[in-house]
């Protein structure tokens, strides 16, 4: 007799840290090898490094909409979803723990409905 073993399943949130977009900036943006701000075209017109600055003024506790204002877009707030392509607040990642797919709570609801339709192999 063997014994069956179930792999882990993992299903967790995923969010953009708030409180990080600043540090997260700066190493996207600065060459610390060579001490400089890589450029950064933005519809706002800001360097790369003023706008780390007005992050760090941010302090620890920025909002969403506040990093939005300075950045000029949800990329560095928001979870980008990998079924429908929208930014949104959270979302989840299922399967390995490494997985980098991520859903929106309208992507998962619709599969799950579908899953109910169908939840005994019936097609």
């Amino acid at each position: 007799m063997s014994d069956i073993r179930m792999r882990p399943k993992f299903v967790r949130l995923a969010t953009q840290p708030l409180s990080t977009v600043a540090e997260r900036w700066k190493r996207q943006y600065y060459e610390t090898a060579d001490m400089i701000w890589k450029r950064y075209q933005c519809s706002i017109g800001s360097s790369s490094k003023e706008i780390y600055d007005k992050l760090v003024a941010l302090g620890d506790n920025p909002t969403w909409q506040d990093i939005n204002a300075i950045i000029g877009n949800l990329s560095w707030t928001h979870v980008s979803c990998d079924g429908c392509s929208e930014y949104v607040l959270v979302a989840v990642s299922i399967g390995e723990y490494d997985s980098k797919n991520k859903y929106c709570p309208t992507c998962v609801a619709e599969a799950a409905a579908l899953l109910a339709q169908h939840k005994d192999g019936e097609q």
